[in-house]
């Protein structure tokens, strides 16, 4: 149902309305170095997300904190004291989330979904916890992912120059960013019985660490896994998941990074490191916390 609302919210007026966004970002940035990170992706993530789908503007001095202590959460099985913040973090954007949809029109697409899925007979706290997530993704995974292209970008004025040269080819690209360093890292799963997986026991209970990084590097389903290959078709990578759990906010992300892909290719801007990039210490997402560009054309 989620995926079936965001599919209508994944409208081409949505893609103008943030191709126009960006564009404004760029010309509004003085000459010289800047940090992409906080100066570009993390605003544009923030301010796509509520745009998307029709909730109000993130107020940065209450998301930020919130966004922090549930990204560092993330990591709670390498550093348990990040849990209870991160907890705290999810419950008070839960709260926010609540207030939202009660103040929603009866038409609002989101209180339709709720309405939707209720009537389903899907419990009211299971689509909220889905909103929930969707949120969590508007500041980790998806500044991750722009972050990361941007990245890739500088390093390779090939790939924007030599790779990007048609709207199928620009729509395919965001895959292959997606593939090649994928925002989220991995994902864990419960055993229902137990099993036996490669040749390891797995009981019913325990947990599975998979890694979505390993999974799109193998050489058995991709060719040349560690070289960028914008135009790579079929990509059938596992950064958002797959089937039943695959992550519904992929949508948003490839429009988002698509129209990005489209904004700078339109007006010939080249990207160029300005210094160093720098990654967060975080083991499940991967984000930079710096990443120095300078524009051009």
């Amino acid at each position: 149902m989620l995926a079936d609302s965001l599919r209508d919210m994944a409208s081409d007026g949505l893609a103008a309305r943030t191709r126009d966004h960006i564009a404004a970002m760029l010309d509004e940035r003085p000459d010289g170095p800047f940090n992409a990170i906080t100066e570009f992706t993390e605003p544009l993530a923030r301010w796509f997300i509520p745009e998307a789908i029709g909730v109000p503007p993130f107020d940065l001095t209450t998301v930020r904190p919130m966004a922090e202590a549930i990204t560092q959460a993330m990591d709670s099985g390498l550093n348990p004291a990040a849990r209870e913040p991160g907890v705290a973090a999810q419950r008070q954007l839960a709260a926010m989330i609540e207030d939202w949809v009660t103040g929603m029109d009866a038409g609002h697409p989101i209180r339709v979904l709720v309405a939707n899925a209720m009537a389903a007979g899907v419990p009211r706290h299971i689509a909220m916890n889905s909103l929930r997530t969707l949120v969590v993704n508007g500041f980790t995974a998806v500044p991750a992912s722009l972050g990361n292209a941007l990245n890739l970008l500088s390093r390779d004025p090939s790939l924007l120059a030599g790779q990007l040269g048609s709207p199928e080819a620009i729509d395919r690209a965001p895959h292959e960013f997606f593939r090649y360093e994928a925002p989220i890292q991995g994902t864990t799963r419960l055993g229902v019985r137990d099993l036996e997986f490669n040749g390891v026991k797995v009981r019913r209970g325990q947990g599975m660490l998979m890694l979505f990084a390993a999974a799109n590097r193998d050489p058995e389903q991709f060719d040349a896994p560690d070289t960028v290959r914008l135009n790579r078709w079929p990509n059938h990578h596992l950064t958002f998941g797959y089937g039943a759990h695959a992550c519904t906010g992929s949508l948003l992300a490839h429009l988002l990074l698509r129209e990005l892909l489209t904004v700078l290719v339109e007006r010939g801007t080249t990207l160029k490191p300005a210094g160093p990039a720098v990654h967060k210490k975080l083991a499940t997402v991967r984000t930079l916390a710096e990443l120095p560009l300078e524009l051009g054309k």
